[in-house]
């Protein structure tokens, strides 16, 4: 391994212990309060949480109908299919962050 590769793996190795890398059971902290979307926000899966949120609001904004009931049940049923989901969506999240700080490494380090 050369010196400028031994440089970029400190660089990376660096970061992630500053930065932490993401847990399953801080993930299944967030997953309880999943319904707006937190757990997919920690993630960083900012589209999905948004949609989320957004079906949770548009929900208890008009749930008295049956458009409320209808982004409801979404939200709900995302949540749960998520439960199963987590431990395979926090090992991609920790993949992205490493890949993250590997290229920007490279960029960096020459």
């Amino acid at each position: 391994m050369s010196a400028v590769d031994q440089q970029r793996e400190a660089y990376v190795k660096q970061k992630i212990e500053k930065e932490g890398v993401r847990t399953l059971a801080t993930a299944r902290k967030r997953w309880v309060f999943g319904l707006f979307g937190t757990h997919k926000f920690y993630l960083n899966r900012m589209g999905s949480g948004l949609v989320i949120l957004t079906c949770t609001c548009i929900a208890i904004f008009t749930l008295a109908s049956y458009v409320g009931m209808g982004f409801f049940a979404v939200g709900l049923i995302w949540w749960i299919i998520d439960y199963f989901r987590l431990a395979k969506l926090v090992e991609e999240a920790n993949v992205v962050q490493y890949n993250y700080y590997k290229e920007e490494a490279e960029r960096r380090i020459h």
